[in-house]
């Protein structure tokens, strides 16, 4: 499929950026450079308030019209929070895109945040919380994150805290809109059946008159971004009363624009990221031990971390790691041959072209290049990139993360005096 990429930058700073293809179908954006990461004890959980708030209703609409005009476009709409980006986006017609950006340039410029709509859904985002403690192998991972980010705002939690959600106020949703929301954190990306020029006369006609914001007093310096500190390892145990014990396993990783980057995706699959992995074959498939076994890879701008996680039997916490550590540990002295890494770069560039097909994710393939790299990454350098990575390369990565012991967590009903020598 062939396909466009073109940039555009509004003289206050929103980029534009898109990838125009022979379809007809369409997928937009609209992501904020400002998460998780970005706030602190007392505010955490700001950004993802907002994301929710941003379909409470606007000056002229109510949640119900909002609800009711998106289903009304057929497709489909969502946002998320991570770490670093908040996103609205929704995938329609071709023809549909006008009204869906002037739907969703409303939310983002327009919403208001109405006392009693921000006491209501800090209900829902309580729930929400909820169901995290109730989902062991999500919890888990925010356990890890608050190990070894320890000190830095990355060991934030998306949700928020409870109390921070509880005592939530639109004055404070308000002023995290203010700085965070500035033209210059804004882009607009997508992918699929549109014309370039067409979109930005669009986003022009909404976003041209939002001028550049100063910071807040509240929000100043004190939140600007600053690498984490690599800590020595630590290991936890959280004692709950699930059927399983889940385990976490982990350390640092690399930024997400590394040059060890495709080395680091390959080293991921190999490792747990399918089912010819060396986890998955050992772990579940020769010992039975587990039904959930894999590997994991996630990067910021400027830290990473690489991770194992498991459920497993209580009685079998000990052997299950004692198997993961001694994998791991071949992986660091440097196992891997030419027809492991074969195996590998079939997979990753067969799921590269396969993601190709979906819009979302070409979308979010170009907000993301803007935002780490600034310049789009084309499919056939990624490819080439991928067929260029060489088994030497692989084994140096893995010997570098995985030289010293990792971090750890278990979460279950499982005491310190469970486990030995983790």
């Amino acid at each position: 499929m062939k396909s466009k990429s073109s940039k555009t930058v509004l003289d206050n700073g929103v980029r534009i950026i898109t990838e125009s293809l022979p379809v007809r179908t369409v997928s937009v954006g609209m992501w904020v450079d400002a998460g998780s990461r970005d706030e602190d004890s007392q505010n955490n959980g700001c950004a993802h308030f907002v994301e929710h708030m941003l379909f409470k209703g606007t000056a002229s609409r109510s949640s119900k019209q909002i609800a009711r005009e998106l289903d009304g476009l057929g497709g489909a709409s969502n946002a998320f929070t991570s770490k670093e980006n908040t996103c609205l986006y929704a995938t329609v017609l071709d023809s549909q895109l006008p009204p869906l950006i002037s739907i969703y340039s409303d939310l983002f410029l327009h919403s208001e945040f109405k006392r009693d709509e921000v006491l209501r859904e800090s209900s829902v985002i309580l729930q929400e919380l909820d169901m995290v403690e109730d989902t062991p192998e999500e919890l888990i991972h925010d356990f890890f994150a608050a190990i070894i980010w320890s000190g830095n705002p990355l060991s934030n939690t998306i949700l928020g805290t409870r109390d921070n959600v509880a005592s939530m106020t639109p004055e404070r949703l308000q002023e995290f809109v203010n700085h965070f929301y500035a033209p210059e954190n804004i882009i607009i990306a997508a992918a699929g059946g549109l014309e370039h020029n067409h979109l930005v006369d669009y986003v022009a006609a909404e976003f041209s008159d939002l001028p550049k914001r100063a910071a807040s007093k509240d929000f100043g310096d004190s939140l600007k971004r600053t690498g984490p500190e690599f800590l020595p390892e630590q290991r936890k145990i959280f004692t709950r009363p699930f059927e399983q014990a889940h385990i976490t396993l982990g350390t640092y990783g690399l930024p997400a624009g590394s040059p060890d980057r495709y080395a680091l995706l390959l080293l991921n699959i190999l490792l747990g990221g399918n089912m010819s992995s060396r986890l998955f074959q050992e772990v579940r498939e020769k010992r039975g031990l587990a039904y959930s076994i894999g590997s994991f890879s996630e990067s910021n701008v400027d830290s990473g971390q690489v991770g194992i996680y498991t459920g497993v039997n209580p009685q079998k916490v000990q052997e299950s790691i004692e198997v993961i550590t001694d994998i791991v540990a071949d992986f660091a002295r440097g196992i891997l041959q030419e027809k492991d890494l074969e195996r590998a770069k079939g997979f990753a560039r067969a799921n590269l072209y396969l993601s190709s097909e979906n819009m979302d994710a070409r979308m979010m393939r170009l907000a993301k290049n803007e935002l780490i790299f600034q310049q789009q990454i084309s499919l056939s350098e990624i490819d080439a990139a991928l067929v260029n990575v060489n088994v030497e390369e692989v084994n140096n990565l893995a010997g570098k993360l995985f030289a010293k012991p990792m971090s750890g967590v278990i979460l279950g009903p499982v005491n310190e005096t469970d486990v030995i020598n983790w």
